[in-house]
């Protein structure tokens, strides 16, 4: 038997959760549209250190869509699953439409993993389908996010002894494009404001951008023996918010005339945010603080760019 329910490969990939969910989302004709009305605000810690600042989406994990009534979630935790039966339960969960979440995975028990027989990593991984002998699989794969099949047996060695959650669409809502909403997710990413609450010690929206740059200013400040590599993901993520901007204003120009003035801007802010993230391959390798002065410039000029233009419906 093989039953692999509806995904599609994400946009984004910088954070398998994230990418797992919203390819669960797209997959759903009905509530594909939380797309375009979600993914515009940012967050990230108040930090210097690229490898603790996590820039990501707000609202964008599985708990947000739960919350909201997006998607019902089921906790489950493998003690009282007798560990002879794990594999089948887990098939009658998918049976049930049900995707599943795996917060804490050994991937020292996983053949695709750099950790396979070697180290004892824990890490996430997300299960989307299965055959006669394996699951399927997102998850990272030689720094890639990728669909595999993974044995039934490695899955239950490496997911055994812990909790894991189901998350299920539901079917019975109908999310459209809401313009007001956009709308109002660019004022508060503008405003760089997260609805009436901002968490301490948290940066948002288009201030993200002064968190990237006091990161690099502090990598030009120091000694060649303190200097740490760059974290790639944060700079990722903000290509990804780039290029989820472009493709929400190609539709809405396309389905109601709307931001069409902002769509070249987003096309050069997708071009110059993949630039800069190539740029931090680069340094990473070559430790140039040239690099990191013209990433500065970058991102700098992309801020200003964006606060100049900004979007009205």
């Amino acid at each position: 038997m093989h039953v692999d329910l509806p995904i599609v490969h994400p946009p984004i990939e910088t954070y398998q959760g994230n990418s797992f969910i919203l390819g669960i989302l797209l997959a759903h004709q009905n509530v594909s549209c939380i797309y375009f009305n979600n993914y515009i605000n940012m967050s990230c810690k108040d930090t210097t250190d690229t490898f603790y600042m996590n820039l990501m989406f707000t609202k964008s994990m599985w708990e947000d869509y739960r919350v909201c009534g997006i998607a019902e979630m089921n906790l489950y935790d493998t003690h009282n699953i007798g560990k002879k039966e794990f594999v089948d339960f887990l098939k009658e969960r998918i049976n049930q439409g049900c995707y599943l979440l795996f917060y804490r995975v050994d991937e020292y028990y996983l053949s695709y993993t750099k950790y396979y027989n070697k180290d004892h990593f824990i890490h996430d991984s997300y299960v989307y389908g299965y055959n006669n002998e394996s699951f399927s699989v997102m998850a990272y794969q030689n720094n890639k996010l990728s669909e595999i099949k993974v044995p039934y047996q490695e899955i239950c060695e490496a997911v055994y002894s812990s909790s894991f959650c189901t998350f299920r669409p539901n079917h019975g809502i109908e999310v459209n494009v809401n313009l007001d909403l956009i709308y109002q997710e660019y004022q508060n990413y503008y405003n760089s404001a997260f609805g009436d609450v901002n968490q301490e010690g948290v940066v948002y929206g288009i201030n993200t951008y002064d968190v990237l740059v006091g990161c690099l200013n502090m990598l030009i400040n120091c000694t060649d023996l303190e200097r740490k590599e760059i974290d790639p993901r944060p700079f990722r993520c903000l290509w990804e918010h780039k290029k989820v901007m472009k493709d929400r204003f190609v539709m809405l120009n396309e389905k109601y005339s709307v931001g069409y003035r902002m769509y070249p801007l987003a096309v050069e802010l997708d071009r110059i945010a993949h630039t800069v993230f190539m740029m931090v391959l680069k340094f990473n390798i070559t430790r140039d603080d040239n690099l990191l002065k013209s990433m500065i410039q970058y991102l700098t000029k992309m801020k200003e760019n964006e606060l100049q233009c900004r979007f009205v419906v």
